[in-house]
């Protein structure tokens, strides 16, 4: 790709090139002795008076050759490849802001106004980013704690020991779960017994848990999970994580966005728990599932790839290029996969994605899907008529990945004992590979192993992808079409 720098040949001045030609012309055919001669020295008065003309030359050489380059798409940048755009009624994408839903907890039916903002818990790769609820809604009733429970001790059938037994139950929805009902006792004299618990039914109740405790009026521990209103306890699951203490079943899920345009706002699931705006009622916020979509400003590469795709490669009837072109061409869309007759002739599937090949939000899959084909096949969008056109997004597919690396002389894993870290240039690695494969590909595990060999690197053992030793993991093609994703990377040296 021209550069700006690759014009400098054509005109290559510095100020002390200009300065050098206007001393040669102050004195030219003249010598020392001469009674014309001018003293040109550093601090004269001619050298004084020459030296603004001289730097002001200068950068009309450098204007020069800015503007040799700006003339050209392939090497014109910012304000001036905007205009090179306009040449095709091209428009630079701008940043855009992340999307997801935010889960609001409260103890008590609470309203939840658009507007409220949450905010992520900074994290040494990343800053504290805020995020608006972009609806309202109010948290639903809370469950009641179930009633009614009875125990039916029983001296066989189990592995419960001896003894008395007092049994909790909670109810559970999409939101939280109650405190735990009353104690309810069964006393076992042998230690083959076990005890079957039941209980009366919980309006909106999505399950219910099971705790135990070896004493009155003290919170029990998790024995089991059940949808039902039955759960036989006969020793077989230990117990393991304590009984909640308040109610946390009043909630409301709500559409939000973040307030920091670009991938920032791109966050994990569970990386929203700070609630920013002041609700008495509300116990906790949090977002189950991660926020996508975010996007940055289109750079001038990828801009002057779709410009210069405007001038070739496009028939503008429908082939490859024209999808790929108008797809990038919608906001939030930075990264196509075409697949043509993927479900019969006439048949064109549009993968759109963000840049690492992470999925774009719906609403951006919508808008694409009514720009180039809102009635299949009719030709009342962008593609031609009788082509019928399908858009989808893709779906992650975490990568796990875990390795036994046996570094070169002075190298190591985390730079220990002053030596030169690897692990880093591993990870950047097999992220560059996921990121290389398309969707519906294939994850080859040979593949997976050469990343691991960057410099410094003397050996591998014991490489696994997915749990697997060889082989290839094949990612769903169609409708859902998985990406590779780099997961949880576990590496470590020989011990």
């Amino acid at each position: 790709m021209t550069d700006v720098v690759d014009f400098t040949q054509l005109f290559s001045e510095t100020l002390a090139r200009v300065r050098a030609r206007l001393d040669a012309d102050a004195n030219a055919g003249l010598t020392e002795d001469d009674v014309a001669w001018i003293d040109i020295r550093q601090g004269s008065f001619y050298w004084d008076v020459t030296q603004p003309p001289a730097m002001e030359c200068a950068r009309l050489w450098d204007a020069m050759t800015e503007t040799a380059a700006a003339a050209f798409p392939s090497s014109a940048w910012g304000d001036y490849l905007d205009e090179h755009g306009r040449t095709f009624s091209l428009v630079r994408n701008p940043a855009i802001s992340a999307t997801g839903y935010l889960t609001f907890v409260a103890t008590q039916p609470t309203l939840v106004a658009a507007g409220t903002q949450a905010s992520s818990v900074a994290t040494a790769l990343a800053d504290t980013i805020t995020f608006q609820a972009s609806e309202s809604g109010t948290t639903c009733d809370v469950l009641g704690v179930p009633d009614n429970v009875q125990v039916s001790a029983s001296d066989t059938g189990g592995t419960l020991v001896a003894g008395t037994r007092y049994y909790h139950v909670t109810a559970i929805n999409l939101f939280g779960e109650t405190p735990g009902s009353s104690d309810t006792a069964g006393t076992i004299n042998t230690n083959t017994g076990r005890a079957v618990i039941t209980w009366d039914p919980v309006d909106g109740a999505a399950g219910y848990q099971v705790y135990v405790a070896l004493s009155p009026n003290t919170l029990g521990l998790l024995v089991g999970s059940t949808v039902g209103t039955t759960f036989i306890d006969d020793g077989t699951i230990t117990p393991a994580g304590t009984e909640p203490k308040r109610n946390t079943t009043s909630g409301v899920t709500l559409a939000a966005i973040a307030q920091t345009a670009g991938i920032v706002g791109n966050v994990a699931a569970g990386a929203i728990t700070s609630l920013d705006t002041v609700i008495p009622s509300v116990l906790s916020v949090n977002n189950f599932q991660r926020f996508q979509g975010g996007a940055e400003e289109e750079p001038d590469a990828d801009f002057r790839d779709r410009i210069l795709g405007a001038y070739v490669g496009s028939t503008g009837g429908g082939n490859v290029s024209d999808y790929r072109r108008w797809a990038l061409a919608r906001q939030g869309v930075e990264r196509v996969t075409v697949i043509p007759v993927w479900a019969g002739p006439g048949t064109v599937l549009v993968i759109a994605m963000q840049k690492d090949g992470s999925p774009v939000a719906q609403s951006i899959v919508d808008g694409l899907q009514a720009f180039l084909d809102p009635i299949a096949g009719q030709g009342a969008g962008q593609a031609p008529i009788g082509a019928k056109v399908q858009v989808t997004t893709s779906v992650m597919l975490d990568i796990d990945i875990v390795g036994v690396v046996t570094p070169e002389f002075g190298y190591s894993l985390d730079g220990a004992q002053n030596t030169i870290a690897t692990r880093t240039s591993i990870l950047n690695s097999l992220a560059t590979y996921m990121r290389s494969l398309e969707p519906g590909g294939e994850v080859v595990y040979e593949h997976v192993q050469a990343c691991f060999f960057v410099p410094g690197v003397h050996d591998i053992e014991g490489v696994t992808v997915n749990g697997t030793i060889g082989g290839s993991i094949q990612l769903a093609a169609g409708l859902t079409p998985e990406v590779a994703w780099l997961g949880t990377v576990t590496l470590t040296e020989p011990s």
